[in-house]
């Protein structure tokens, strides 16, 4: 902790905080980008597997049209 201390003006309490707080997470921040997905990106995805079938369903009813 010391050596940190010299270079930041942190209080040396907060210093064991974080290091405490990313030790017992450690894993969380570890995974890869696959293994860590969050439930944002989960949706997002669905959202946009959802709008390429409206838009398959659309091109394929104006190529019917056009024929």
């Amino acid at each position: 902790m010391v050596p940190l201390r010299g270079y930041t003006s942190l209080h040396p309490n907060q210093i064991s905080k974080w290091k405490s707080d990313f030790i017992e997470n450690a894993s969380q921040y570890m995974t890869t980008p696959k293994e860590g997905k969050s439930d944002h990106a989960e949706k997002e995805i669905k959202k946009l597997y959802e709008k390429i079938g409206r838009l398959q369903m659309e091109n394929d009813y104006l190529k019917k049209r056009l024929i």
